[in-house]
């Protein structure tokens, strides 16, 4: 497994990025990509995964105590359908 950390700051960069995921599948035969993203204003974050012909998403809910900077408690919840995520749409679909 391989662990990335990943910022956007402009929209030409976005396209970049996207297509360097693409490329990073195809030379290393990836299974599966997974991406986790942040919430705005809100104590959560999407989990996003797509594989070869599947898509998945979650919502995890945590609570973060301020002093500590500590997670002290999470909750996670699998979503009836997949929430789109331009760094995962068509990836495996463009790299096969």
């Amino acid at each position: 497994m391989k662990t990335v950390s990943l910022s956007v700051k402009d929209e030409y960069q976005k396209d970049v990025l996207i297509r360097r995921i693409q490329e990073k599948v195809l030379a290393e035969n990836i299974p599966t990509v997974i991406v986790l993203s942040e919430i705005d204003n809100e104590h959560g974050m999407l989990l996003s995964g797509a594989s070869p012909g599947m898509k998945g998403s979650a919502r995890v809910d945590y609570s973060f105590d301020n002093t500590t900077k500590i997670v002290t408690s999470w909750k996670i919840s699998w979503l009836n359908q997949s929430v789109q995520n331009v760094f995962l749409d068509g990836i495996f679909d463009k790299t096969g």
